[in-house]
């Protein structure tokens, strides 16, 4: 019996000591809290996050205190998301202005049954503009990704796999492209495509040099050089300042995506 009654004490004991400790533990998590919303309440919002972190660190037990601590940290968040998506509106604003301007002179091309992204091609290195020679076409489409066409005509086939550029005594050889090739009685029109990584920055290469005499070498069963004209050097500069400003625009909208998305998840759990 007097080991039954002390094993009862022994245990009413420890329920007192843990909610004692529990009483305590909330106590200080509600004092955090509280130092938590005078943060938010003067906009010291990194602050007030740091707090609301520690609550869930230090008292992982306190469920009631944590959830009152993710509402606050929602409320910041969607101040947070709402400053972001009115700043991203502007940036969005001042890129299209700019995308205006960096477009004229180029022709912009897209077949909608096979492409998710139409090209931007200046004008002076349309296929219509260059029958008939050997020369680099640089293009990019809506997402600033960056491409460049290497065509040769001739009447030999050179089945052309690599291009590299000379200028100055430094070179840039790219990667292997996608190659295609027509042919009629006498001459030979070969095209290879290159994507932005299979570059190895060529193009910044070409742009770096734009006022240098550049050679053209292409590599491929057999080889063969040109030279670069000032009008396709001048192509790859608007190009690459094009590229640019879509690429910008392009992560920009993404951002503008991701923020409503972010928001509207925000706005149902504070409803």
């Amino acid at each position: 019996m007097r080991i039954l009654i002390n094993r009862i004490f022994s245990f009413v004991f420890l329920a007192l000591f843990l909610t004692a400790c529990g009483n305590k533990e909330e106590k200080n998590a509600l004092e955090i809290l509280s130092q938590a919303k005078q943060k938010y309440e003067s906009l010291e919002y990194n602050n007030a996050k740091i707090l609301l972190d520690s609550i869930h660190q230090t008292f992982p037990r306190i469920i009631s205190v944590r959830r009152q601590a993710d509402t606050l940290l929602w409320h910041i968040q969607r101040y947070e998301f709402t400053r972001s998506l009115l700043y991203v509106d502007t940036m969005i604003v001042n890129k299209e202005n700019e995308l205006i301007t960096a477009t004229k002179g180029f022709e912009f091309q897209k077949d909608s049954t096979y492409q998710d992204f139409g090209n931007y091609v200046h004008k002076t290195m349309t296929i219509g503009r260059n029958a008939q020679r050997c020369y680099l076409q640089p293009y990019v489409n809506e997402k600033g990704e960056f491409f460049v066409l290497s065509q040769f005509f001739g009447n030999f086939s050179v089945h052309q796999k690599k291009v590299q550029v000379v200028a100055n005594e430094l070179f840039v050889e790219s990667e292997e492209g996608v190659f295609n090739a027509f042919y009629n009685e006498s001459d030979v029109c070969e095209s290879l495509i290159f994507e932005e990584k299979a570059l190895n920055n060529l193009h910044d290469f070409i742009v770096d040099n734009a006022q240098s005499r550049i050679k053209v070498r292409l590599l491929g069963d057999r080889s063969y050089v040109y030279y670069l004209e000032n009008l396709d050097k001048e192509a790859f500069v608007k190009t690459q300042h094009l590229s640019v400003v879509l690429s910008d625009l392009y992560l920009l909208r993404k951002e503008k995506e991701t923020a409503i998305s972010k928001l509207e998840k925000l706005n149902k759990k504070l409803q």
